[in-house]
């Protein structure tokens, strides 16, 4: 038994099988040339995760400034901790 889980936990490793399991979020708005590049490296890279534009939707912005603290995007969070700035965001993306 210890060795299967031993197993699979190395293969989640090996494979980055745990970023699967990250809930992501990207706050956005399409006017926002930060945003776009997160949203283009993640279009190149095939990787597709939640992306709301605060822009078009107030829920969305209200829940940003809530739970970020602020109204800046891009935001990723990241099971619920916010990440700002685009170069961070894909830095973080290109190593999960």
């Amino acid at each position: 038994m210890f060795r299967k889980i031993l197993t699979l936990l190395t293969t989640l490793l090996l494979t980055g099988g745990f970023a699967e399991m990250t809930e992501l979020k990207l706050y956005m708005r399409k006017t926002c040339p930060f945003c776009q590049k997160v949203a283009t490296y993640l279009k190149e890279k095939g990787r597709k995760i939640e992306m709301v534009d605060i822009g078009e939707d107030d829920t969305a912005r209200e829940e940003l400034i809530k739970n970020g603290g602020k109204r800046q995007v891009p935001c990723l969070f990241i099971d619920g901790k916010p990440m700002y700035e685009s170069n961070d965001i894909i830095q973080w993306l290109d190593k999960n």
